[in-house]
């Protein structure tokens, strides 16, 4: 039986972790959530400020992390060599929206971002590493335990580079 997000992703790491899309075209519950996340709001007049009036939401992807799941090195979502960077007249920004589903804490290998990157045509691992942070936050200590709230989005144009970070959290759920 086909799913409603049925086409499967390549993944860096992909031992428990996966990733699949779909277009509001396949199913009605895929046209539901794209609606919502169009109209919200919060979003619509923000993603209006950055891109103009009525901006194109293209597809819906879902990504999820399983106990055990490594952390992937820093990447971006465009191809390097064609982008918008090198050819800005020709291709147009493209952002991602990450939303957690549920909440994350940072054992659960939140998304971690370094931002300011999008204007870096290689990446840099070791700014990365030094600047780039989980978006859940780190613990400070043992008793803090940061949380990237359900349902709260981290925007970024698709050319900044990001990774989901190793999921250790032992009895912890998928993510």
């Amino acid at each position: 039986a086909r799913t409603p997000l049925s086409k499967q992703h390549i993944i860096i790491k992909p031992k428990s972790r996966w990733s699949y899309s779909g277009s509001p075209n396949e199913h009605p519950s895929i046209a539901r959530a794209m609606r919502e996340i169009a109209t919200h709001p919060v979003f619509r007049p923000t993603i209006e400020n950055i891109l103009g009036r009525n901006p194109a939401l293209l597809e819906i992807q879902v990504m999820t992390a399983a106990y055990g799941a490594g952390g992937q090195h820093f990447h971006s979502d465009t191809v390097i060599s064609g982008n918008s960077l090198l050819y800005g007249r020709t291709f147009l920004p493209h952002y991602t929206l990450f939303i957690p589903l549920q909440d994350t804490t940072f054992d659960m290998g939140p998304t971690s971002v370094c931002p300011g990157t999008q204007y870096c045509y290689e990446l840099n691992t070791r700014v990365c590493e030094e600047h780039g942070f989980p978006v859940s936050g780190k613990p400070h200590n043992e008793t803090h335990v940061p949380v990237w709230k359900a349902g709260h989005g981290a925007l970024a144009n698709q050319q900044m580079f990001h990774r989901g970070s190793e999921h250790w959290g032992v009895g912890k759920p998928n993510r």
